[in-house]
């Protein structure tokens, strides 16, 4: 699947094609005008939910990528710390080797 919906111009694109092809297509169907309007609105009801639903998985992407960038940033952290202390303990240990003080 595309990600054209994830972006703004993409959901923009969506929602106008969405709106003009409902819009189009209740006006040249040959129904009474209280019908029209009762299938407008579940229409619009159901774009409605759709949208809804694009934007909470926009949310849920962006609140993914978050939470990644965060874990890469305690991970590198983590690596750097982890290394410091490798290099301080060689360190040690060279000196412990040599019969130096600490």
């Amino acid at each position: 699947m595309s990600n054209q919906t994830s972006s703004p111009n993409g959901l923009l694109g969506f929602l106008l094609g969405g709106l003009v092809g409902v819009g189009v297509g209740l006006l040249v169907a040959p129904e009474r005008g209280q019908d029209v309007r009762r299938r407008m609105a579940y229409h619009v009801s159901a774009l409605s939910n759709r949208i809804a639903e694009l934007v909470e998985q926009m949310n849920r992407i962006e609140a993914d990528s978050e939470a990644r960038r965060q874990g890469e940033e305690i991970v590198a952290e983590a690596t750097q710390r982890a290394e410091q202390i490798m290099q301080d303990a060689n360190e040690l240990l060279a000196r412990l080797r040599r019969g130096e003080a600490a």
